[in-house]
């Protein structure tokens, strides 16, 4: 994602008209705000994928499992919400830069 991102900006800054429009700018809030979102979002289900690494050899009774259950379904609807939230912002972004 970052080689693209710096391959659009270079490109965009060989192009007289789009630099004179402040695309370059765009591209770069844009950027910012894809990596944000990348770590929050799906830096959650990492976190969780890594706990239920490690535990994998730990006993667990019914209620621990459940409670790692619902902690998982939280976790992954909030990763498909990274999906979501970032087409929202680059039509946002679209409409008011």
């Amino acid at each position: 994602m970052c080689i693209f991102a710096i391959l659009t900006y270079q490109n965009l800054h060989r192009t007289i008209v789009l630099a004179e429009q402040r695309v370059d700018r765009q591209i770069l809030k844009m950027t910012f705000l894809q990596i944000i979102l990348t770590l929050v979002f799906l830096g959650l289900l990492g976190v969780f994928q890594a706990y239920k690494l490690f535990t994998t050899n730990v006993y667990k009774d019914q209620n621990q499992v459940m409670i790692e259950y619902f902690a998982y379904t939280i976790v992954s609807t909030e990763s498909t919400f990274y999906y979501t939230v970032c087409l929202y912002i680059v039509f946002l972004l679209r409409i008011f830069c």
